[in-house]
């Protein structure tokens, strides 16, 4: 009489490997879900700079900085999906303000324990909050 073994896997060895990989899933999705929240940001301040440039034309023509519309912005950048810009309060002869604000999951962004899901920008230059900016 002989005996065969069977040859694969049994159910225990099927369900270690499930765990395993289940850990593996836990541990690494937040820190996937913080990359691409940060290349949003990344995104987002990238169209807050092109704003601000488009001021400082507009600025060199007229008596005082434009709004968006006088911009010619648009809001069908790629970052508009994540963010929404403003220029608040509205832009004077002497100063504007580019605010962009995080919109649905984009809001849980965060760069070394500081909320970025408000990012600002001033004429003079001073970026808020600076951790959110890379500085």
């Amino acid at each position: 009489m002989s005996t065969s073994r069977s040859r694969g896997f049994t159910l225990i060895e099927l369900m270690i490997v499930v765990a395993v990989i289940a850990v593996l899933a836990i541990i690494a999705l937040p820190s996937y879900l913080q990359y691409v929240r940060k290349s949003h940001r990344s995104d987002a301040i990238t169209t807050m700079n092109t704003i601000a440039l488009q001021e400082e034309r507009w600025r060199s023509n007229n008596p005082s900085y434009g709004t968006l519309a006088d911009l010619g912005y648009t809001g069908t950048q790629p970052s508009t999906t994540y963010y929404t810009f403003a220029l608040t309060p509205a832009p004077t002869a002497s100063l504007y303000t580019v605010v962009a604000t995080a919109i649905g999951n984009q809001a849980r962004d965060s760069q070394f324990g500081i909320g970025c899901s408000t990012l600002t920008i001033t004429s003079t230059g001073t970026k808020m909050p600076a951790k959110c900016f890379g500085q």
